[in-house]
Parts: C-alpha cells; structure tokens; sequence
C-alpha cells in the first residue's frame, strides 16, 4: 500500500519530560565537578513520547542528571530547570555537560540565595548508545554552589528532551 502525502510528511515524535525531587547537591570548589550525591533524590517522568527509559544518572551516587539512550541519531533540544543556591555574592557556575561536550553553561553574580536557572542548547546524538546528561557547578574557594538546597517544591530539577 502507497503512503499517501499526510502519512509522508509525518515525522516521529521522540520526546521525554520528568523531575529530580530532592534537594541538597552542593559543590565547593573552584574547577567544574559533580556536586555531593543524594540518596533520597528520585526522578519521576512525566511525558515519554516514544523516547523509550530514562533513569537518573548515578556515578557513585545519585547525581543531579539522567541516563538515557537516544532512540535515533540526530539532534535533541535538552532543557534543565533549576533552583541554584550560593552563599557567597561572588559568584556560582553551572554547566550541563555529557562528560565531553559542554551543551550550555551559566553563572550567578553578586547573588546570595537561591535563583532560578536554566540550562539549556541542541544536542547531538551520533549513535544510540547510553549517554549520561547531568549539571555540574563550581563556586569560589570555601564557598559552596548548590542545586535545590532549601526547597520544598516538588519538581527541583526539571528535564525536557525533543529530538529536533
């Protein structure tokens, strides 16, 4: 049977949403790294459009970041949303990153307290293989950078993937 036009033109979607609900990882150091792990966080999914298992990202601990494999090769929009907490009014860094390939970076200045941040960019996936995304910070020396510290709501580190 011949595709007509509509069925053609359609183009699987592949996308997935979901949410670290624990607080408290906290980095103090001045280069780029994990935070403290956290044992109490779990990630809850909200949408899987075909996406296939998203798990959250553990090296040694629970991490704020996830695992998945990609279901096709291409390019993905990967957006995180977060409460980031510093308690110097220097400055505190994050950055979203696979290990290798830095997909967005932003900073704090001159805030003490919690502010809310996103990370966010396109990213390629060259094969299916697992792949780990995950936020990392950094802060200024005995100063801490941390991800959700203090909070109460529900959904601290908010995850979006849609293949482009």
């Amino acid at each position: 049977m011949a595709l007509t036009l509509i069925q053609a033109q359609m183009k699987a979607v592949y996308a997935w949403n979901g949410y670290h609900n624990a607080q408290g990882f906290t980095r103090t150091n001045t280069a780029y790294g994990n935070p403290s792990t956290n044992a109490s966080s779990t990630l809850t999914e909200v949408l899987n459009e075909n996406f296939g298992s998203v798990v959250i990202y553990n090296s040694g601990g629970i991490l704020p970041g996830i695992t998945f494999s990609a279901p096709v090769i291409g390019k993905y929009f990967i957006c995180v949303r977060f409460q980031g907490f510093t308690d110097t009014s220097t400055y505190a860094a994050y950055r979203l990153w696979d290990g290798t390939t830095q997909i967005d970076e932003t900073e704090t200045f001159g805030i003490v307290g919690s502010t809310g941040l996103v990370l966010q960019g396109v990213y390629n996936c060259t094969d299916t293989n697992s792949r780990s995304i995950r936020i990392e910070c950094k802060a200024p020396s005995t100063k801490a950078a941390s991800i959700g510290s203090g909070l109460t709501a529900t959904q601290l580190i908010s995850w979006t993937i849609v293949k482009l």
